[in-house]
């Protein structure tokens, strides 16, 4: 089975979240493919904004950044995701660009750390959030889990 099929919804469908998962994946799916379809070079920064001082004291650590990995997720420090753990940078950490990686989503697997776990380096950890019905006018709003993307910062050469 492919993981970018749509669902086929009808009437009388008992409603699991497996659902709502694979039409997650599917427009994810369709998002990546135009991206990927439309241009040779749809991904990079559009935006990025590094710690000056931590960057004298021999780390890298992003304060804010805006832009799409090369699998067509785009990202935004801070408000989509947290900021990845910054690198110590060494005399053996080589020459070379230092990466903004985001785990591949594993096929079939479980690609979710939830907010009440320790990361396990994952592509999403969870986070609790308290959001408003978009419908209802003055529904109280309710907690949800929302999953944002985990990225690491990698030192030249490693993957």
């Amino acid at each position: 089975m492919s993981d970018a099929n749509r669902v086929l919804w009808s009437e009388g469908l008992f409603l699991r979240t497996q659902h709502f998962q694979q039409q997650d994946r599917f427009f994810e799916g369709m998002v990546r493919g135009a991206l990927q379809a439309g241009q040779l070079h749809t991904f990079g920064f559009q935006q990025l904004t590094l710690d000056q001082s931590l960057l004298d004291a021999g780390q890298v650590s992003i304060v804010s950044a805006r832009g799409i990995f090369p699998d067509g997720t785009p990202f935004s420090i801070p408000e989509l995701m947290d900021a990845p753990k910054p690198l110590p940078v060494t005399a053996d950490t080589g020459a070379g660009p230092v990466l903004v990686a985001l785990p591949l989503e594993p096929p079939g697997g479980v690609g979710f750390d939830p907010a009440h776990a320790a990361s396990t380096g994952a592509r999403y950890h969870g986070k609790i959030v308290s959001v408003r019905d978009a419908v209802q006018s003055g529904a109280d709003p309710e907690e949800i889990e929302i999953a944002r993307p985990q990225a690491a910062l990698l030192a030249p050469g490693k993957s």
